[in-house]
């Protein structure tokens, strides 16, 4: 049997997570959270007491979505390379279907060294390091070209992908490949597929 509020809770929680999509987690506030929701004041100070512990199940609710979303255990049995190809695909697929969150998180992170760091302790940054390891495996296996530095190859396959997505009209110059419209329904094969061919290792290499 679910406790009382269960439902509440889900509404609270949606409610904080379009509110910080809408406009950052800086202006977030209990009472905007509870108008959003239509949740009375009482009710939020029954089930989460003061605002820290609602962060808290915010956060871990983000990062739940996050996890659910990337489902990484699906890419247990591949190896390095097509791991890190699965990883894009999905962080894409994240980006298009959730842009608003997506980009107030990296401008909160951006703005306010407090709140990047808030976010760095609860979690939510953890699935954009994940990249950083995955190409790491993936050019100690061979797949990935070594005269690129980690960081590059993140800076093409990464920010290639997920920045024209957030930020439109963000240019294509970093990568040299031309983002396609936003309802191309070959974005994830052909464009993902361009930028991989950019830093995987030629069969004579």
């Amino acid at each position: 049997m679910s406790r009382p509020g269960t439902n509440v809770d889900k509404k609270l929680l949606q409610a904080g997570i379009k509110l910080i999509a809408l406009s950052g987690l800086r202006t977030l506030t209990v009472r905007a959270v509870c108008v959003k929701a239509g949740v009375n004041l009482g009710m939020f100070s029954y089930l989460y007491q003061n605002k820290e512990n609602y962060l808290k199940a915010l956060f871990a609710e983000i990062r739940c979505r996050l996890d659910v979303f990337l489902d990484m255990e699906q890419a247990g049995s591949l190896n390095a390379l097509e791991r890190l190809k699965y990883f894009v695909r999905r962080m894409a697929l994240f980006a298009k279907e959730n842009t608003n969150l997506l980009r107030a998180l990296l401008v909160d992170c951006a703005a306010d060294e407090n709140i990047g760091k808030k976010y760095h302790e609860k979690g939510i940054v953890d699935p954009f390091i994940l990249p950083f390891q995955l190409v790491s495996a993936a050019q100690k296996e061979g797949f990935l070209r070594t005269d690129f530095p980690d960081f590059e190859i993140n800076r093409i396959l990464f920010f290639g992908i997920t920045m024209p997505i957030l930020f439109p009209g963000f240019p294509s110059a970093l990568t040299g490949v031309t983002l396609p419209a936003a309802d191309n329904k070959d974005f994830h094969d052909k464009y993902i597929d361009e930028l991989f061919k950019l830093v995987e290792k030629k069969e004579n290499e």
